[in-house]
């Protein structure tokens, strides 16, 4: 089932996504958001479909994968390629700060639901250019893949410029393992 991502390079649509597993098969949909970027990149590059419930938050922060960093400072080298980062929005498609901290809800269900999610692909190697062949653009450093409006729709970034407008939070593993 692994194989290169065909609609890679999706439209941003906040409402579109996660989908049932047919629709990510047959690779017919042109929009979407950062659930379905992860969504997708699962299934089509590792061969793990997760349902709309392990997908969507607050429920797959809470329930779907194994924490390897829960609300602390992430280092980055500990990270596998497929790892979902769960991450704070720093800064709007107009570059403008914004303040999506925790302290700025009311409760933390109301914080996790608006997390941005991202995978983490690590670095440029033939196996992710295989699949991404997008990715062989950058240099020797950590990249990520998602939907953001920023971008309007699917991007590899490299984590650097990634985390000018998202900061990482938590990271949780949903491969190589049991949830």
């Amino acid at each position: 089932m692994a194989g290169p991502l065909k609609s890679f390079a999706f439209d941003f649509d906040r409402a579109a996504g996660p989908l049932p597993r047919e629709a990510l098969e047959a690779e017919a949909f042109v929009e979407g958001n950062s659930r379905l970027a992860v969504q997708y990149y699962l299934f089509k590059a590792a061969g793990r479909f997760l349902d709309a419930e392990e997908i969507r938050l607050p429920g797959a922060y809470l329930n779907t994968g194994t924490f390897i960093f829960r609300e602390e400072p992430i280092d980055f080298d500990q990270l596998e390629r497929g790892d979902i980062l769960y991450c704070e929005h720093r800064r709007n498609r107009a570059d403008e700060p914004v303040d999506m901290t925790k302290f700025a809800f009311a409760d933390d269900d109301a914080w996790i639901q608006y997390f941005h999610t991202a995978i983490f692909l690590g670095r440029r190697d033939p196996a992710l250019e295989a699949v991404l062949p997008q990715a062989n653009q950058f240099a020797d450093e950590y990249l990520v893949y998602h939907s953001t409006p920023v971008a309007r729709g699917a991007v590899v970034w490299p984590l650097e410029h990634f985390e000018h407008f998202y900061r990482p939070v938590s990271v949780k593993r949903v491969l190589g393992g049991e949830d």
